[in-house]
């Protein structure tokens, strides 16, 4: 059944060809007369011959076309139906099945095809739109400004069921359907089974911007076409090539190569990777800590792609605290931690975000060339450990890093799939009250930080992405947001 994405293809596509054409005649064939009940076909072609078509609107999974009377064609294409555009007269090619056609007055068709003859075209008048029962029982729209994080997180929390059903009630969130809650948990890290109120803040926050970004590009790409489901101009959609787990039970995982395996749910099929998605976690109050995944050896090449996100800024503008936050809330990613000649301060972990080693033993790493890159900053010697960032790469997660402005730049020369995300203050003077302020940095430290300012905030300019930083939650929030549109995106 066309999901949001196809439907909302269609609408983008009947939305450019026939607003403001007016229809002329409608024909049917065998078998359409079920799909206008309880309209006769000749009631339904007296009513909407003549009309101009004003605008075409998505309304869950349901296509709402508007004519000029204040009347609506919502048309529901279930399993099998199509909506096919032709806008040149002279082409005779009709689409099999056809049952519907609807011809305007500059000679091009629009036509309705069901092998099944299970497409329902409901005709209303505006005033009963708000009644239909179909509309008046639609959750939040995904495509729509009401779907928000908050709005997500209140709905998991209220509810007992597993993640999957929940996310496949209509009444609840509309225009998501099973190809897109499948992917969406697995982009998320997130069991099928889990029960949703037991899903963490962080999890469901995970889980939105799956949702946000897997559907947009499965827009963007025109839907997902296995059998029946057509674009306006009769093509396929595309997703379906791009997709991780559904319908690949039994092909390996495009993480870690584990094989996909399924499960029916409420008469439903579920598709979950068991290593990435654990089934041991499914019904566990989360813990603090992420899964660590094991490394594996599989290298065929429609393995996820694996990206270095690179986080630069001035000094205490954030990027410690957001760096933990990332690599402990989201799925797949995994901090890099860097080499430091300096003494701990107040703070750091040790092995999390810092390794701290000697100047000698720092300068032997240098030498036998296990630091991708290397550098110096206020006396100190600082570089990042080769073993640790390709093993983080080979075992299919995403690294996270920190790095100076210099070192972001010579590593995007070393690995192309790296995205450097700068962090900028709300304003100087509040980066200079947080300097200020800092109790593990001496004052000649802090003289230091402020002499140089400007210039790091200067070098935030050229930078993949920009979040400026006014509190920890929402910098986390803006980072899911930048690495779940990389993470998601098809091409």
């Amino acid at each position: 059944m066309p999901e949001g994405p196809e439907v909302q293809t269609i609408v983008n596509g009947l939305r450019s060809t026939i607003i403001n054409h007016r229809i002329r005649n409608i024909t049917f064939t065998e078998g359409a007369e079920s799909m206008v009940a309880p309209l006769t076909p000749s009631d339904f072609q007296s009513l909407v011959a003549n009309q101009v078509v004003t605008n075409v609107h998505r309304r869950g999974k349901f296509v709402d076309i508007e004519l000029s009377s204040d009347i609506h064609l919502i048309i529901h294409l279930l399993m099998t139906g199509q909506i096919i555009f032709n806008n040149n007269p002279s082409n005779t090619q009709r689409p099999k099945f056809l049952r519907i056609v609807f011809q305007f007055e500059n000679g091009q068709e629009l036509y309705i095809a069901d092998k099944s003859t299970w497409v329902k075209i409901v005709y209303l008048a505006r005033d009963q739109i708000s009644r239909y029962q179909k509309f008046r029982d639609l959750g939040i729209d995904i495509f729509s400004e009401q779907f928000t994080f908050t709005s997500l997180y209140k709905m998991l929390m209220k509810s007992q069921r597993i993640i999957h059903s929940l996310l496949l009630d209509q009444k609840l969130l509309s225009g998501l359907g099973n190809i897109y809650v499948n992917e969406a948990l697995f982009y998320a890290g997130i069991n099928p089974l889990k029960k949703a109120n037991f899903l963490s803040r962080d999890s469901a926050m995970a889980l939105y911007y799956a949702i946000r970004h897997v559907t947009k590009e499965a827009l963007r790409q025109r839907g997902t076409t296995f059998s029946d489901y057509r674009t306006p101009d009769g093509g396929k959609g595309q997703y379906q090539n791009f997709l991780k787990v559904f319908k690949r039970i039994d092909q390996p995982c495009a993480r870690c190569g584990t094989p996909i395996e399924r499960r029916k749910v409420g008469g439903r099929s579920v598709f979950f990777c068991p290593k990435d998605q654990a089934v041991d976690q499914a019904n566990k109050k989360p813990s603090p800590k992420q899964l660590t995944f094991n490394s594996y050896n599989y290298n065929e090449t429609n393995r996820l792609s694996k990206y270095i996100f690179v986080l630069i800024g001035p000094s205490s503008v954030g990027k410690t605290t957001l760096s933990r936050q990332i690599a402990e809330n989201i799925p797949f990613v995994r901090l890099v931690p860097t080499l430091k000649t300096r003494q701990p301060r107040s703070g750091e972990i040790e092995g999390l975000d810092s390794i701290f080693v000697s100047e000698n033993e720092f300068d032997r790493i240098v030498s036998n060339e296990d630091c991708i890159i290397s550098g110096s900053l206020y006396s100190n010697k600082y570089g990042t450990p080769k073993d640790i960032l390709e093993t983080t790469l080979i075992e299919g997660n995403d690294a996270l890093i920190i790095l100076s402005p210099e070192g972001a730049a010579e590593l995007k020369g070393i690995y192309p799939d790296t995205y450097v995300i700068g962090l900028s203050p709300p304003s100087i003077d509040v980066l200079k009250k947080r300097i200020s302020n800092r109790n593990n940095c001496s004052d000649s430290g802090k003289a230091k930080r402020m002499a140089t300012l400007e210039k790091e905030l200067d070098s935030i300019n050229h930078c993949d992405f920009t979040i400026v930083v006014d509190t920890p939650e929402q910098a986390l929030h803006a980072a899911f947001d930048i690495i779940y549109t990389v993470r998601c995106r098809t091409t």
